[in-house]
């Protein structure tokens, strides 16, 4: 028993970290990093109501006349089904572009996949964003 428990605590450490480096690499721009994080099928639907692809939202993010300057998880939780982890969470994000400096948040929920042997995001959906 104490292993099985041990083992989620594990695993969630594991999936929290991963989702946290994940926004450290989408502000530093890493792309190594965010090309094997994100799953091949990964979906990416914002607040917005607009949906995107690996390659959309990789594309989307070389893009020089936009940056993030900051992307800080406030909370988050993990739970486990099967093979997959869901993190709900929310982030506050500082985000320059031409059009100027946005500070907002969001609240999320993703969809981590181990079926490769490493955890990979497959999805991302925005539930509720506002301005700070």
């Amino acid at each position: 028993m104490r292993s099985d428990s041990h083992n989620v605590n594990d695993t969630s450490n594991v999936v929290i970290a991963l989702n946290c480096a994940i926004e450290k690499a989408v502000v530093a721009k890493d792309f190594p990093l965010l090309t094997s994080a994100y799953a091949e099928e990964f979906v990416f639907t914002h607040g917005t109501g607009l949906v995107q692809s690996k390659n959309e939202w990789l594309e989307s993010l070389r893009e020089p006349s936009s940056r993030f300057v900051s992307r800080e998880p406030e909370q988050t939780s993990v739970e486990f089904q099967d093979h997959s982890a869901i993190v709900s969470g929310s982030i506050l994000i500082h985000r320059e572009s031409a059009n100027g400096n946005s500070k907002y948040g969001i609240r999320y929920v993703r969809v981590f996949s181990d079926v490769t042997g490493a955890w990979q995001l497959v999805s991302h959906k925005t539930t509720e964003q506002w301005e700070l």
